[in-house]
Order: C-alpha cells, then sequence, then structure tokens
C-alpha cells in the first residue's frame, strides 16, 4: 500500500483529487488492508475476476469510472514523491494536447539482491522525497529507456513509435485526449501489475 501512502503525502493545494483503484483478481487481501488505512482523499475500489493479466481493460475501467479532467495512471508498487501531482498539472495547464511520460527509477526486472536490499534500506531510512531524491541521484536505479530518451533528446515526437514507452507506471493524459483514442487495447494481455491506480486531478 506504499503507492497510496505516497500520493496521500502529495502535495494537493489548488488541487481535486480523485483516486480510482482497480483490482484485477488478486487474492492477497488488498481490499480489506486498504479498507484498514485512512487517506485524505476519496477513493473507489474495484475488483474483478482473475482472467489473467489485464491491465489495459483495467486502465479503461478506472478511467471510466473516474470524473477528473486528467487521468493520472500510477502502477501497484511505485512510490511518488510529493510534487508528482502538481508536475502533472502544471504540464497540461501549459499545453492543451499532451502525454506526460514520467521517469521510473529502479524498474529493471532482474535488479540484483544487494540491490533490492539496497532500495529497501533507503526507503525505511528515509522519508519519501528523501527516498525518491536518492534513486534519482544513483546511477544503480537508473530509468531503463535513458538511453532511448537521450537519443531523441527529449523530443519523443522523433521517435517512430513513441507510444512504445509510454509505460503506466508514471504518465498522465487529459481525459479529452483519452476518449479520442478510445483508450488502451484490451488485446493486451502480457505482462503486467495486478492492482493499477488511476489518480484524476481537476482545478479548484
Amino acid at each position: 500500500m506504499q503507492t497510496l501512502s505516497s500520493i496521500d503525502r502529495c502535495k494537493k493545494e489548488g488541487i481535486k483529487l480523485e483516486v480510482i483503484i482497480v483490482d484485477d483478481g488478486s487474492s492477497d487481501g488488498s481490499e480489506e488492508t486498504i479498507k484498514k488505512q485512512e487517506y485524505n482523499f476519496n477513493y473507489h475500489y474495484h475488483y474483478h475476476e482473475d482472467k489473467g493479466y489485464r491491465v489495459s481493460l483495467s486502465r479503461n475501467v478506472g478511467a471510466k469510472l473516474s470524473r477528473g479532467r486528467i487521468l493520472a495512471f500510477v502502477d501497484s508498487g511505485m512510490i511518488v514523491g510529493s510534487n508528482f501531482l502538481k508536475a502533472h498539472k502544471k504540464l497540461h495547464d501549459e499545453s492543451q494536447n499532451l502525454a506526460v511520460i514520467g521517469y521510473m527509477y529502479a524498474i529493471e526486472q532482474n535488479l540484483s539482491k544487494s540491490s533490492r536490499e539496497k532500495l529497501s534500506q533507503l526507503y525505511l531510512k528515509q522519508n519519501v522525497d528523501e527516498f525518491c531524491n536518492s534513486i534519482v541521484n544513483s546511477h544503480e536505479f537508473s530509468d531503463i529507456r535513458e538511453p532511448v530518451f537521450e537519443a531523441s533528446s527529449d523530443t519523443l515526437t522523433r521517435l517512430p513509435y513513441p507510444w512504445a514507452i509510454f509505460w503506466t507506471g508514471n504518465v498522465s493524459i487529459k481525459r479529452e485526449l483519452y476518449n479520442k483514442t478510445q483508450g488502451f487495447d484490451e488485446k493486451y494481455t502480457s505482462w503486467g501489475s495486478k492492482m493499477s491506480t488511476l489518480v484524476t486531478l481537476c482545478t479548484d
């Protein structure tokens, strides 16, 4: 539940926050655990039957259940810094036609045991922002897409298939643009998390 706790600690001035939690058939008691916690935001928990990895369906369900004008997608297990909400909102306020792709650190599937232990120790010893800054400043946990970002000089429209790096651990899009794309392709049923979190934002 660290993901929800980190969202709860985000700066929320000028933001109305709504969180949609979509559970793709987990069996680890997630719903009971979430309900035991107290959060400073309104949330809706939606569960559907386990029929394999249906991350695209989960995200589309979350979008349909939400009401905000900006949709921010966060995967289970992600820890966000306190400026997460404001950073996404600021970029969308400055542009009418934008998909925001945020950095994701320490998501390498084959992290060594020592690296995993180091992450755990950093998380236990620091507050969320200190933890995030430690990871950002460590080349050990860089975003594995960094070579692609560098090759395009962070101008992703130069890439032949920019959507290929739209990994939903830290992305956002305005609802209007999401609706035009008709959402995520639900034929995609490969690897993914059993829990998807959608944060929707609108200005006070």
